[in-house]
């Protein structure tokens, strides 16, 4: 008989919001430990912003106009995501 051993859990550390400086642009480690730029972590708080107010919201994330036809939706989607997709 092997004799076995268990591994204790080890404990995940908990990471705050931190800025530190790299040589191309600003980043962020936010509370997952990735690495967010400052112009992503703007934009983030951006669409948050405009997520305030209810109706019509989806539009305000966007940046497209109420009357705006499907594709102008998707073009603007496909472009959003393209800037937070990590």
């Amino acid at each position: 008989s092997t004799p076995t051993t268990t591994a204790s859990p080890k404990p995940t550390p908990v990471r705050s919001e931190s800025t530190t400086s790299n040589s191309s642009a600003s980043t962020r480690a936010g509370t997952d430990g990735r690495a967010y730029t400052d112009a992503q972590v703007k934009l983030v708080q951006q669409i948050l912003k405009a997520k305030e107010g209810g109706r019509g919201a989806h539009y305000r994330v966007l940046g497209v106009e109420q009357n705006a036809n499907e594709n102008d939706l998707k073009k603007a989607y496909r472009k959003l995501a393209l800037k937070l997709h990590p």
